[in-house]
């Protein structure tokens, strides 16, 4: 299930453009990948974007759908 186009479709009852998204339980919710708390992801009504560092960018990669995901 992507849970960012989820997420995308009820942002605009909230009055929201976007949001970050942060914590392990919510990041593994919408991302489908746990990193712990080491990133976090960014749902807008344009897309997603899921950001991590070196140590988890190559799973995350191939982990995360819905999303690009970035090295920060």
């Amino acid at each position: 299930m992507d849970h960012y186009k989820e997420i995308a479709a009820r942002l605009e009852g909230f009055g929201l453009d976007a949001m970050l998204i942060t914590g392990g339980h919510n990041l593994l919710y919408a991302s489908g990948f746990d990193s712990g708390e080491d990133g976090v992801t960014l749902a807008a009504r344009q897309g997603a974007w899921y950001f991590t560092d070196s140590r988890y960018i190559e799973a995350a990669r191939n982990t995360v759908t819905g999303a690009a995901v970035e090295m920060v």
